[in-house]
């Protein structure tokens, strides 16, 4: 497991910069009708019922932290579940803010996305591409599939729940917004949790943890105590 580890590790080696990194954990809570299902099927053991709920509450979370940060200005880089996550996620923001989305991964215009919103394939999105084009947006919605290949440092905000991935997936998101042509001080990411994906989040932050030591030429004598700690 732990040479594992430290291939994943290798493989997705990410650019060391000199942005302050603010990392950010928001409990989100359920509804009157969620905490009925979600007791029911812990009693039934029905985990995929489990997360899918979990996603729901999470979702409506994403929604209005997403609207509070481009109401304060920010621009939002947001990771979905999938792409009718994606979908879901613009056609919801774009009901209730004027804003400027694009979904990218998508090889065509979905017919469900709301015909205000943009999809393409690829981008690159940073200060100077926009100084080039004049095409400025105020919020990039990605899949957690579709986590490599472009650039989104004209954003320093990212908000996501917790999804069923590697280390090196999330890390290749992470770095989208973190990289040496970012001009923001901080770039800050925010994981958006509740209920069982608590767990779930808590055992991906000792894999990065982890990864985060492999990738350190020389690691301090905290980092080891945590280390020892961690496998005991």
């Amino acid at each position: 497991d732990n040479f594992g580890v430290a291939t994943n590790s290798m493989i997705s080696y990410s650019v060391k910069t000199d942005v302050e990194i603010r990392n950010v954990d928001v409990r989100c809570n359920f509804n009157d009708e969620e905490k009925v299902l979600y007791s029911q099927y812990i009693k039934n053991k029905d985990l995929n019922n489990i997360v899918k709920t979990c996603y729901k509450a999470c979702t409506r979370k994403i929604i209005d932290l997403t609207i509070d940060k481009i109401n304060k200005g920010k621009k939002v880089f947001l990771v979905a579940k999938n792409k009718s996550h994606q979908i879901e996620l613009a056609n919801s923001i774009i009901n209730k803010i004027d804003s400027r989305i694009v979904c990218i991964g998508f090889n065509s215009k979905d017919s469900k996305l709301n015909e205000k919103c943009h999809s393409i394939s690829y981008i690159n999105f940073t200060d100077k591409s926009v100084k080039e084009t004049d095409i400025d947006y105020d919020i990039v919605i990605t899949r957690q599939s579709y986590s490599t290949g472009y650039n989104l440092t004209r954003i320093n905000c990212m908000i996501s729940s917790v999804y069923f991935s590697s280390e090196p997936t999330r890390e290749q998101l992470r770095g989208r917004i973190n990289r040496l042509d970012q001009n923001n001080k901080e770039v800050t990411y925010i994981t958006v949790l509740t209920g069982i994906l608590e767990l779930v989040h808590n055992n991906y932050e000792k894999v990065k943890f982890i990864s985060k030591c492999l990738q350190t030429k020389k690691i301090d004598d905290s980092d080891i105590n945590k280390l020892n700690k961690m496998l005991k």
